[in-house]
């Protein structure tokens, strides 16, 4: 077989958790003041509610209730020429704001990698020191639907009235933990998007064909080209390497007979699948901020 032995199929899984652990340096603590409301107010409308003070730790959000949060971000000199990312620290899918103006989202905690949570949220690419960007988040607590108990999939259809009994909608659902604002590492990224492709296709070909020998020794060329054992800039020359180790395995074709494919990008939007109208028009602010932003 061409697969990757035990030894260095370990080996690669190490490689990728490290680089994770590259991706986001955090510079700063954000700190919050926050409101409360059940009603579904503008920006404009939201700035006049009263703020106070939030902590992390500290629980927030019944059923139907939005919060606004908002803070401001000042770059250190650290953060110069460097692409700076925020983690809000909101256990809760937001609309993002950015000095006023609608930034994209912050996605809600179903997401099971922690970097997807950054990679949108990119403040600038290269950071000013001094710069302040003025942050408001309106973070949405969520509304119970029912699951089905065998399964443990939402319910897409009509319920027995008692059968599936709700939480106390009186009762706190989120909790605020500490939100940071720091440097991302897009060296890291990149190499790490081009690892996990190439993984991925070991585990699709056939294990015994030259394809699978050639991207199996290309990984295995990436481990002993990274050295993650250095300082940041010397790091991430060797991130550089290892994307050039692994171009050639990229940049291979399939056969003549195969048939071509082509990937676009897209979003898609449920008007009212689990979720009132009103937070329809939020989940659209969200998207549509969010993908001029990323094509931008």
């Amino acid at each position: 077989m061409n697969r990757l032995s035990p030894e260095w199929s370990a080996r690669l899984d190490h490689w990728i958790r490290t680089l994770k652990e590259d991706l986001y340096h955090p510079l700063g603590e954000i700190s919050w003041e926050a409101s409360f409301t059940s009603e579904q107010l503008p920006l404009s409308e939201a700035m006049k509610l009263p703020f106070r003070a939030v902590r992390p730790g500290e629980a927030w959000g019944r059923q139907w209730e939005y919060g606004w949060f908002v803070s401001t971000v000042t770059l250190p000199e650290e953060a110069a020429g460097q692409r700076i990312v925020f983690e809000p620290g909101l256990d809760a899918e937001c609309t993002v704001f950015v000095d006023g103006k609608e930034f994209g989202t912050y996605r809600a905690d179903w997401v099971t990698e922690r970097h997807h949570f950054l990679t949108d949220n990119a403040l600038t690419v290269c950071g000013e020191p001094g710069h302040t960007y003025s942050l408001v988040l309106e973070a949405y607590a969520g509304h119970w639907f029912p699951f089905l108990q065998e399964t443990g999939h939402t319910c897409t259809g009509p319920v027995l009235p008692g059968l599936y009994d709700g939480p106390d909608e009186a009762a706190l659902r989120k909790v605020i933990r500490q939100g940071t604002f720091g440097i991302w590492n897009e060296d890291a990224y990149q190499l790490l998007m081009d690892v996990e492709t190439l993984a991925g296709v070991l585990d699709s070909v056939e294990p015994t064909s030259l394809r699978a020998a050639h991207v199996a020794k290309a990984l295995k060329d990436f481990t002993l080209a990274v050295d993650f054992e250095q300082d940041a800039e010397a790091r991430k020359a060797d991130y550089r390497r290892g994307r050039e180790v692994l171009a050639p395995a990229l940049a291979a074709h399939n056969g003549s007979t195969m048939p071509e494919f082509f990937a676009v990008g897209h979003a898609h939007l449920d008007l009212a699948w689990l979720w009132p109208m009103a937070e329809t028009y939020r989940k659209t602010a969200r998207t549509f901020a969010a993908q001029l932003r990323l094509m931008e």
